[in-house]
């Protein structure tokens, strides 16, 4: 998935990228909490994030609650 493909979010896609990219950069980053309802694209928007800036090194490690 791409971030194009997400329709309807613009601002908070602009501050994630803004976001990710002060962080790849070195740069001061906040951490991010996606909160909303199942289906509002919270997973999608993490995995289109991945697919833009995997070239620039950013990676996904998944873990599950017994794994913390």
């Amino acid at each position: 998935i791409q971030l194009e493909d997400i329709v309807g979010y613009e601002y908070q896609k602009e501050t994630l990228m803004k976001n990710t990219e002060a962080f790849i950069n070195g740069y001061p980053a906040n951490n991010v909490l996606l909160v909303g309802a199942r289906g509002t694209g919270k997973s999608s928007s993490v995995k289109a994030l991945i697919n833009k800036y995997y070239k620039d090194g950013l990676r996904l490690v998944e873990i599950t609650k017994d794994q913390l």
